[in-house]
């Protein structure tokens, strides 16, 4: 009896995963639609950068390296793309015609250079006010 029920919940979920994905046995595969860009940020003296900030302006969208260097951008359409690199203290690169394609991870990497930060000079002035000879506190009393 107990053989019976196994061989027909068996039968049962076979004939059930035979259906699911159209295929044989239902291993059919689903094509993705999107890829992958992923590298590292490395400095002059190849050592990896945290913190920089790798965009695809185009598509608005981005990612932070991480201690190691290492980024990943999930998700990118298919097509060509300009990425940019940038970290505070470098000088940023941008890489043009980048070919992003359907279910593969482009691989890109940059090398970022020391760049001074420059600015304009900030003045501040200030003047001392007058003072009142005439007042002997600077306490107010209200009434």
């Amino acid at each position: 009896m107990i053989g019976r029920l196994l061989v027909i919940a068996l039968a049962a979920v076979l004939a059930f995963a035979g259906t699911v994905g159209g295929g044989a046995g239902g291993l059919d595969a689903w094509a993705g639609t999107t890829g992958k860009i992923a590298g590292r940020v490395l400095d002059a003296q190849k050592k990896p950068l945290v913190g920089a900030n790798v965009s695809i302006p185009a598509l608005r969208t981005g990612a932070v390296s991480d201690e190691e260097g290492r980024y990943s951008i999930l998700n990118v359409p298919p097509g060509r793309y300009d990425v940019r690199f940038a970290l505070l203290g470098y000088g940023p690169v941008v890489t043009t015609g980048v070919n992003v394609s359907s279910d593969q991870t482009t691989r890109l990497d940059a090398t970022l250079a020391e760049a001074a930060v420059e600015m304009k000079e900030v003045v501040v002035k200030s003047t001392r006010p007058v003072v009142d000879v005439g007042k002997t506190s600077s306490l107010v009393a209200a009434f």
